[in-house]
């Protein structure tokens, strides 16, 4: 099946970067850094097909003192404290741009730090954050929120991104559930 996966010439990944958080909570503390890295791919050869994979933890809404494992009714505004926060604007700012340069296409996949990423509000406004009513920027960003993991070729390579947490029995997160709670918010139960 790997005509079925995209194919890239070049796939960059990061993996727990825990964007958010408040004092001795917040464990990200190199905006400036993360964001040249994000630049300098986003700009790199424009003929070659680039992937960015944020491979789990981006944001990380456990970062508090009142953290609880899965917060869907404080979900968006933990994520808007996050794209607010000043220390983070780089980041951001860089992950826009990315997402509306060609060639370029941002994967975002699900952790256990952020695990209400795939709940629909949070979900929209993330994209809208980093997209806003661009539909090509849109089109660039893919969302790996179900366990499947992010498979593509590069090369002659087939590559697959998870975020592992599924092989530590104290981070395991409980996809079966997590799509309960997404279905009856879908259908208004919630």
């Amino acid at each position: 099946m790997a005509s079925d996966q995209p194919t890239y010439d070049e796939v960059y990944v990061i993996s727990d970067i825990h964007l958010g958080g408040q004092g001795d909570f917040q464990i990200f503390k190199d905006s400036q850094r993360l964001a040249w890295f994000i630049k300098h791919i986003a700009h790199l050869s424009a003929e070659r097909k680039i992937a960015l994979v944020l491979n789990g933890d981006i944001v990380d809404f456990l970062a508090d003192q009142d953290a609880k494992c899965f917060d869907p009714m404080r979900a968006v505004a933990k994520l808007e404290a996050v794209f607010d926060n000043l220390a983070l604007q780089d980041v951001w700012i860089a992950l826009r741009d990315f997402v509306r340069t060609k060639k370029r296409t941002l994967i975002l996949v699900l952790g256990n730090h952020d695990i209400e990423l795939a709940l629909p509000a949070v979900t929209h406004h993330l994209l809208w954050e980093l997209c806003s009513d661009d539909e090509s920027a849109r089109g660039r960003i893919m969302l790996i929120f179900d366990n499947s993991g992010f498979s593509c070729s590069v090369a002659r390579a087939q590559v697959l991104c998870v975020h592992g947490n599924e092989v530590d029995k104290y981070n395991i997160i409980d996809y079966e559930a997590l799509r309960h709670v997404i279905v009856a918010i879908n259908r208004g139960l919630d």
